[in-house]
């Protein structure tokens, strides 16, 4: 199973719009289709920032079963690569929890492309490239579209 690690941006941006890209990979961790991995400073920041951004009380419980599913890895090995040092403590739950990728829409994060295996992609980005067609086909076949 594939291993991610979610920028903040996109979690609290994502659990807000169920059309979105970020909705589609958070609900994908809930349903164990994903392994989402953080570390307990990321855990405290998802944490910090929904609570300020975040009333809906529908969201709120959504990120609870998120944070359910979280893997929590106590990173040994420490970055200093992003230009945002806050952003670095991704790249350290990202190799330590084995990720293959981290998913953000931040700049500074996405400029470093690869870091010691872990691809940095958008979410537009990651269900592109990890999607084989099937829920394209699933949804022609339901509609009644014939090729």
């Amino acid at each position: 199973m594939q291993r991610i690690v979610l920028d903040t941006n996109v979690l609290v941006n994502g659990v807000q719009d169920d059309l979105s890209y970020a909705y589609r990979i958070i609900q994908n961790v809930i349903h164990g289709e994903l392994e989402g991995v953080a570390s307990t400073a990321i855990l405290q920041e998802y944490e910090h920032m929904a609570t300020r951004l975040i009333t809906d009380e529908e969201y709120l419980d959504m990120l609870d079963d998120y944070y359910d599913r979280l893997v929590i890895v106590n990173p040994r090995k420490h970055y200093r690569l992003s230009d945002d040092p806050s952003d670095n403590k991704f790249l350290d739950a990202a190799v330590e929890g084995e990720a293959q990728f981290i998913i953000s829409n931040d700049a500074h994060l996405l400029d470093l492309g690869d870091v010691d295996g872990v691809r940095i992609v958008t979410p537009e980005h990651f269900l592109h490239s990890t999607d084989d067609g099937e829920e394209w086909q699933s949804m022609v076949q339901m509609i009644g579209i014939s090729r």
